[in-house]
């Protein structure tokens, strides 16, 4: 009788850490990012439930003063020690000038820098943190933006083939302290707006 009493205890608390487990959209994820507001602690899965990454997804190409930029943009998942469950769009990229591969991060196991997109504003824009692992290199944040065509706003049914993109630097005051050569060029030019289309 003990060992039946101690199974359904089990039973039941098992049944109330699931139904206090709870899933967010990448809509209620980054409404509460970008209100600032504290995510509750029994979520444990953030999920991309409404196909909200769609249009993002795929290749997109655009060029900027003789350089030329592939971004290749997919949806991912991974979990650790806080979530059972996290979507995100991962990217990956390949820089040239026309003559030379200048960066190339299109292989899985390359270590080189890399970029997430971590939220979206609105249903057309999503925020990304460039991920560089170069101590010397100040970090990076920025934003894809869709530009739909033929309708101009963001309705069902629009097809997303231009893509605005634009690179912000955060201000490392620390870097001189740590590489007494000065820091690193970033890779992306910064506070400048170019468009994307996409392949």
């Amino acid at each position: 009788m003990i060992n039946i009493s101690y199974i359904i205890l089990f039973a039941a608390l098992s049944i109330c850490k699931l139904n206090a487990q709870q899933t967010f959209s990448i809509e209620q994820y980054s409404d509460h990012i970008v209100n600032h507001r504290v995510l509750p602690s029994d979520v444990n899965k953030i999920i991309d439930e409404n196909n909200s990454f769609d249009p993002f997804i795929g290749i997109w190409s655009g060029e900027l003063n003789g350089i030329d930029y592939q971004f290749y943009i997919s949806k991912t998942s991974e979990s650790d020690e806080f979530y059972d469950q996290f979507e995100y769009l991962e990217v990956r990229y390949l820089i040239s000038d026309g003559a030379a591969i200048l960066s190339d991060t299109r292989q899985e196991d390359s270590d080189e820098i890399s970029i997430f997109l971590n939220y979206m504003p609105n249903i057309t824009t999503s925020h990304f943190k460039v991920i560089d692992g170069d101590d010397c290199n100040s970090d990076m944040t920025g934003a894809f933006h869709l530009v739909g065509s033929p309708s101009t706003g963001p309705v069902l049914g629009t097809v997303f083939n231009e893509m605005e993109v634009a690179f912000q630097e955060i201000p490392d005051l620390f870097i001189e302290n740590r590489c007494p050569n000065g820091p690193t060029a970033n890779q992306f030019p910064k506070d400048v707006i170019f468009t994307l289309t996409k392949q």
